[in-house]
């Protein structure tokens, strides 16, 4: 396996695990949290606010790992 492969890989498991870890899976809300101040705004605002930096990270990951990869 060559570094070029490892590091396509390294970099897309990289992109999957970010973006699972930004998206909302938290699918029960109790009274407390449905009141919050949080919540106010609607799932579709929430989404859309985390979408753009969510994108802008992985993007900026994808270069960062690469450079860990070449130095190890």
């Amino acid at each position: 396996m060559n570094k070029k492969t490892l590091a396509a890989g390294v970099t897309a498991l990289a992109v999957v695990f970010t973006a699972a870890a930004c998206s909302d899976s938290d699918t029960g809300t109790t009274a407390a949290t449905s009141t919050s101040p949080a919540s106010a705004s609607t799932p579709t605002e929430q989404t859309a606010a985390h979408n753009d930096a969510d994108v802008m990270f992985a993007q900026m990951m994808i270069p960062h790992h690469s450079q860990a990869i070449e130095m190890s």
